[in-house]
């Protein structure tokens, strides 16, 4: 079902080849448009269980980098949650503010982030949450809490290479029963 409906979504969106081909250039570009891309391309999949939240503090940030590698990172996570949300339903939120670090930050198991300007964007989802004994692997390829024939846990090892890749970060906070936060830090 989800399959067909990935399908007729793609082939109903005459841009997404042009999308797809446009985000592979490197510089300059703005998150906002990313984001309205994605949310667009996401909310025509979604279980009627489930919604998309999304705020920003800052309406025309703009990034440079692999524009095709943040769409990828961010659409990862959000089908993440959408997973963890599947059968109980509840909230997809995305929400982006520019942070500026006086110090380095270390939150759970990332790697320390540099003081530095970084666009923080979080992706939150009310699921099941990850329980404590299973977020110190997540970013570790083939690493997977989905059931066999679900995932092959090279999702998010591949988010956070390509995050690294930019110079940032992800960082994780996860209660059971509540839900999941990734914040990822975009320089």
């Amino acid at each position: 079902y989800c399959t067909e409906k990935v399908l007729s979504s793609l082939h109903s969106t005459p841009s997404m080849v042009s999308l797809i081909t446009l985000r592979q250039n490197q510089g300059s570009f703005r998150l906002a448009v990313l984001l309205q891309d994605l949310i667009s391309q996401v909310r025509s999949t979604l279980p009627s269980n489930i919604v998309v939240v999304s705020g920003t503090s800052e309406a025309n940030l703009a990034l440079s980098g692999q524009e095709m590698d943040l769409f990828r990172v961010l659409q990862n996570l959000m089908n993440n949650g959408i997973f963890a949300m599947r059968e109980s339903g509840g909230e997809l939120r995305i929400f982006v503010e520019r942070v500026i670090l006086q110090e380095p930050l270390q939150e759970g198991f990332s790697q320390t982030i540099p003081p530095g300007a970084y666009a923080r964007i979080d992706v939150s989802d009310s699921g099941c949450g990850i329980k404590g004994s299973e977020l110190e692997r997540i970013f570790s390829p083939f690493f997977t809490t989905k059931p066999p024939g679900e995932g092959f846990g090279l999702g998010l090892s591949s988010s956070i290479t390509l995050v690294r890749k930019a110079h940032g970060e992800i960082t994780v906070q996860s209660i059971l029963g509540k839900g999941t936060t990734f914040s990822v830090y975009w320089p």
